[in-house]
């Protein structure tokens, strides 16, 4: 399934299954909303609960603060997500230890952040897929026709925004 635009995002995303059969007793707060969905959610979702885990891996992630894939990461560190920076020539990002594909990631992941060019992320489509992940973010600059007709064949769950608004923080802040 294919989306063109994101949809609203705050810190934590509660499983979708919870949401969308109205499970809890909660107003749906900062967790994610979605138009059409009970304003309710799952203790999945709570703090208290460490058995809801946020991850993302960031392909592309970069040592230059100057890049996105660096800001995406001290995004998402920021939103208290455990991130798993990609880039096979660095060891390290922000603090945080890089690994070389995503297949090295030993979790599966809530969200993957795409700052790939096209090109190259074609050839790690069917990687994406293989690990599996709730959402593929493709950041402005990382889409095509061929990118999204791809990731609909592997069944992949595309959203095309920039995942840093996605989260709640501006670029411009980091």
């Amino acid at each position: 399934m294919v989306r063109h635009q994101a949809l609203p995002r705050f810190a934590r995303t509660p499983h979708i299954d919870c949401i969308s059969t109205g499970v809890g007793k909660e107003p749906l707060s900062d967790a994610t909303l979605i138009q059409g969905w009970p304003h309710q959610t799952c203790d999945c979702a709570t703090e208290s609960n460490n058995s809801f885990m946020k991850s993302v891996a960031i392909l592309g992630a970069s040592a230059d603060r100057s890049k996105f894939g660096n800001k995406a990461v001290r995004a998402f560190l920021q939103q208290g997500f455990t991130v798993y920076p990609v880039n096979p020539k660095e060891a390290e990002i922000e603090g945080v230890k890089c690994f070389r594909t995503i297949s090295e990631i030993p979790v599966r992941l809530q969200m993957v952040s795409v700052y790939l060019p096209p090109s190259i992320l074609l050839k790690v489509l069917p990687e994406i897929a293989a690990k599996g992940c709730d959402e593929l973010w493709l950041n402005p600059g990382t889409e095509s026709d061929e990118i999204l007709s791809e990731a609909e064949r592997l069944g992949l769950n595309v959203v095309q925004a920039c995942s840093i608004v996605g989260v709640g923080v501006s670029p411009g802040t980091l």
